[in-house]
């Protein structure tokens, strides 16, 4: 990321520039010229504060946008979107930040005695009878999502984004890749 092209930075890095150089001119005038030292001087100090204020606004807008460049580097998965049959999304799930999240459905009585709660919800999809309570466990590790099957026979695959379809084993994590399908039963959760 280059921050220069950014307009508003080479905005502020003009008037720090500026502020730097009235500085200078101020410092030279207070003592080869002998001006009213107390209005210089006030002069001097209200210049030096807006400087200083610059410099804080710059290092702060180049780590924001430094930030979000990070955070949306093409490939990097941020979310979990539920797919329809014609590869619309239905819902999305937040992954950024988090380190690891369960998918599975949550069952009403399960909810109400809190035994159990799940992180990706499946349970009010179209083909949540295939889905278990405890269905797969996403855990990020090494930069990147990797995904495991803890369901009791009802199976993961993966579709690759080359194509290639995967059927997860038992106990066995696999890496997901930007714009991998994960097939839990009928539904879809597309990584992206």
């Amino acid at each position: 990321m280059n921050f220069f092209y950014n307009e508003r930075i080479k905005y502020d890095l003009m008037i720090l520039g500026t502020g730097f150089l009235m500085n200078l001119l101020i410092i030279y005038c207070l003592f080869n010229i002998r001006l009213n030292f107390w209005f210089m001087g006030c002069v001097w100090l209200i210049i030096s504060v807006a400087t200083v204020v610059l410099v804080i606004d710059v290092i702060k807008e180049y780590r924001l946008r430094k930030m979000e460049a990070e955070e949306n580097v093409i490939g990097k998965i941020n979310r979990l979107s539920l797919l329809n049959e014609n590869d619309g999304i239905i819902r999305s799930w937040n992954v950024l930040g988090k380190v690891s999240l369960l998918i599975g459905r949550d069952e009403r009585n399960n909810r109400e005695n809190n035994e159990m709660h799940v992180d990706i919800n499946l349970s009010g999809t179209k083909y949540a009878a295939q889905v278990s309570s405890q269905h797969a466990v996403l855990n990020w590790a090494d930069g990147g999502w990797y995904i495991e099957d803890i369901s009791e026979g009802n199976g993961i695959e993966i579709q690759k984004n080359t194509g290639k379809r995967i059927r997860l084993s038992d106990d066995t994590a696999s890496r997901l890749e930007y714009g991998d399908i994960i097939y839990i039963g009928s539904t879809r959760l597309k990584a992206d």
